[in-house]
């Protein structure tokens, strides 16, 4: 099934804090709302690629443990200027995607968009230690980009096919997937092919 996306989305670009700019005081997306509807109660979440925020500030105001990574700094001192003073629920790490060795245990996994952006060398080791990291009962919910994506086609992020990340899901009951596979917006950019996979999906 595909559908054409709307909204802002992000590119790869040189210049992130643009992007941050531009995505400051958004509201949480759609498809972090479809996951907290099927999240177990607040536990421990990462949120891998954290951007503006706004879903790392609105797990911890549900009383989410949260460990936000992100590569840049504009990112994280963004999020830290939104928290109370001495909020003890909340860790900020500054990390490449490919320099992630381990994660803690979590509860809830979260990524919109930002996996790709991972080196193609690291990916697969990236995506496993993100799958492995989730506890049994958790949840994983990560949007990946596949193989018919301009950006993918380019070399600008690392995609991965259907079949594949499928059938890297067996320890996962799958409780929402979404194909994308058409034209839309990007952030500062023009419109380009859009091909993703919206993945929501239980440890077993």
């Amino acid at each position: 099934m595909t559908r054409r996306l709307t909204g802002r989305k992000i590119t790869p670009m040189s210049d992130w804090n643009a992007y941050y700019k531009l995505e400051k005081g958004r509201p949480v997306r759609p498809f972090y709302l479809r996951a907290m509807e099927l999240c177990p109660t607040p536990g421990v979440a990462i949120d891998l690629g954290c951007g503006s925020g706004a879903e790392t500030v609105a797990l911890i105001e549900k009383g989410w443990r949260v460990l936000a990574i992100d590569a840049e700094t504009s990112s994280l001192e963004a999020i830290r200027s939104l928290m109370p003073a001495g909020s003890d629920r909340l860790t900020l790490r500054k990390s490449r995607f490919e320099d992630l060795t381990e994660l803690p245990d979590a509860d809830f996994v979260y990524s919109f968009h930002s996996l790709p952006f991972c080196e193609r060398a690291s990916f697969d080791r990236v995506l496993a230690l993100v799958r492995s990291g989730v506890v049994p009962g958790g949840v994983l919910a990560v949007s990946l980009f596949g193989p018919n994506d301009a950006w993918v086609k380019g070399g600008k992020v690392s995609g991965i096919s259907k079949d594949a990340w499928l059938n890297s899901l067996i320890e996962f009951e799958m409780l929402h997937f979404h194909e994308v596979d058409d034209v839309g917006p990007t952030a500062l950019e023009g419109p380009k092919h859009w091909h993703t996979f919206e993945t929501i999906a239980r440890k077993k």
